[in-house]
């Protein structure tokens, strides 16, 4: 098998996906303090980044409101109970009045550390393909 060599488009792809990284993986962390809710204008579609996972909420025409509209921010306290289900807990529920989907966000940001890994596999461009043989002796 050989290694693929090191890019310029490799070394962009890498520096954006590091880049990526950062910009998903703060407000993930976050999150577990401080919940940040965004919804429509009449309450009934919620998007939320609570305890280290996205969730998304619909309500049938029955429920008047959710929550304002806008955006939203709460604080809480970790629990570390909740903390363990929701890092490790993919989850839909579906009932007459209300749709939920909850999905942590660790996969995405496993995702996103495929390029580095890559990049740090990857030879130089310049590297001899067979070190061995063209060594220095």
């Amino acid at each position: 098998m050989r290694r693929p060599t090191r890019t310029r488009r490799l070394s962009i792809a890498a520096i954006v996906s590091l880049l990526l990284f950062a910009m998903v993986a703060v407000p993930g962390i976050r999150s577990f303090w401080t919940w940040e809710v965004w919804s429509n204008h009449n309450g009934r579609l919620v998007i939320a980044l609570v305890r280290g996972r996205v969730s998304y909420l619909r309500a049938s025409e029955v429920v008047t409101q959710l929550l304002p509209p806008g955006y939203s921010s709460y604080k809480s306290s970790p629990d570390w109970n909740s903390i363990r289900e929701s890092l490790w807990g993919f989850r839909i529920d579906n009932d007459q009045a209300l749709f939920m989907m909850h999905v942590p966000i660790w996969p995405l940001l496993l995702l996103l550390l495929i390029a580095p890994a890559r990049w740090l596999i990857a030879r130089p461009v310049d590297a001899a393909a067979f070190p061995v043989v063209t060594g220095p002796k």
